[in-house]
């Protein structure tokens, strides 16, 4: 997977079929719109593209708010890549980008920068300055710019509408399976081990002290069964968070 984080002078050698979002947990929802990117580009001779944003939009939006996501940069990064996408846009959004108008984020990144030819966009999607992008517009200046667009149904899994917000919730809840279901994988921890108070070393279990990002989300404070990966193995293993 090819990755262009600065697009201000960018502009893509090959035609694309591109989906728009921050993609936070790659769940299911995700993988429904990454599945069909990819039928559409065989289809039509298209790259599969995805166009995402860094920082979180709500870091610009409400910055006295903060926000901890279901992936890292990295971690999603190597989701996508496993995922099949070919091409991944990180757009910074900044304040310029977020004033920018929903016409001029289609005329001008969609179409000059990805020259995408095949839109897809999740069930309520919206975008550009207000807000005010959406399904219809994009059917519109499709008709004129030269792309089609399709919108996706909402994903559900057991009744429950998939969305990253709700497998935070769950998470913060320690409802861990149902938040795997909708992830469509099992979630995970990774960081740097760092030196602790040697406290394992009392029970006579072997401990490790995990420095996770910042911007990670953890599940509500306690004890969880877990798998650990450590040196090309799996071992059975015991989590405690804030305990």
């Amino acid at each position: 997977m090819k990755i262009i984080r600065d697009l201000s002078a960018y502009k893509s050698p090959d035609f694309t079929a591109v989906s728009i979002g921050m993609f936070d947990g790659v769940h299911l929802g995700h993988q429904s719109v990454i599945s069909l990117l990819k039928e559409m580009a065989k289809e039509k001779k298209l790259k599969t593209a995805l166009l995402s944003f860094w920082p979180h939009p709500r870091k610009i939006l409400n910055p006295e708010l903060e926000i901890h996501l279901l992936n890292t940069l990295e971690e999603k990064e190597n989701l996508l890549e496993k995922a099949g996408v070919e091409l991944l846009f990180l757009q910074e959004f900044s304040e310029d980008f977020r004033n920018m108008d929903a016409e001029d984020f289609v005329k001008e990144i969609l179409v000059k920068k990805l020259q995408a030819k095949y839109i897809v966009i999740g069930h309520d999607h919206s975008f550009g300055k207000g807000k005010k992008g959406n399904f219809e517009l994009l059917q519109r200046m499709g008709n004129e710019l030269g792309f089609e667009v399709e919108q996706l149904e909402e994903v559900s899994v057991e009744n429950q509408d998939i969305s990253s917000t709700e497998i935070r919730l769950a998470l913060l809840e320690s409802r861990i399976k149902d938040a795997n279901k909708m992830l469509g994988y099992s979630y995970n921890l990774s960081g740097e081990v760092i030196h602790g108070k040697k406290l394992g070393r009392k029970i006579g279990f072997p401990t490790a002290n995990l420095k996770v990002d910042s911007t990670k989300l953890l599940p509500k404070k306690g004890a969880y069964i877990v798998e650990v990966w450590l040196d090309n193995q799996f071992y059975k293993g015991m989590l405690s968070i804030g305990t």
